[in-house]
């Protein structure tokens, strides 16, 4: 994971320290701002750092960018039932989600989904 927006939920100060301290190598850390900003410059957002108002955005989308969401959807499909595609024995009820995200769902939603901010109950 190269950036974690807006507000730090799996490595905020911790990661800080581990630079701080020598525990993590500052060239990771280069590389991934590298990534974030090279990203950013293909996508003009050091020529046009706004977004364009409602009249710019016309004819934004050139044919094709549906079949790539759909591709991309495809993709990042959710595993609901395993029907054979983890070898699991058919045994196994309870599955373990660990990490640092996997307290809540909202947060593989990304911070700038409408669903990121619904309250955490109703994920």
């Amino acid at each position: 994971m190269d950036i974690e927006l807006h507000v730090p939920q799996g490595f905020g100060s911790e990661l800080r320290d581990w630079f701080a301290t020598g525990q993590a190598d500052v060239a990771l850390m280069d590389r991934a701002v590298r990534e974030v900003l090279t990203a950013k410059s293909r996508m003009g957002l050091s020529e046009n750092p706004f977004a364009p108002v409602a009249d710019e955005r016309e004819g934004a989308f050139v044919p094709g960018d549906s079949v790539v969401a759909l591709g991309y959807a495809r993709e990042s499909l959710v595993l609901l039932k395993n029907n054979g595609a983890l070898p699991l024995r058919k045994s196994v009820r309870k599955l373990a989600v660990i990490g640092c995200h996997a307290a809540s769902a909202r947060f593989f939603l990304g911070g700038y989904s409408f669903t990121r901010w619904l309250k955490a109950s109703v994920l």
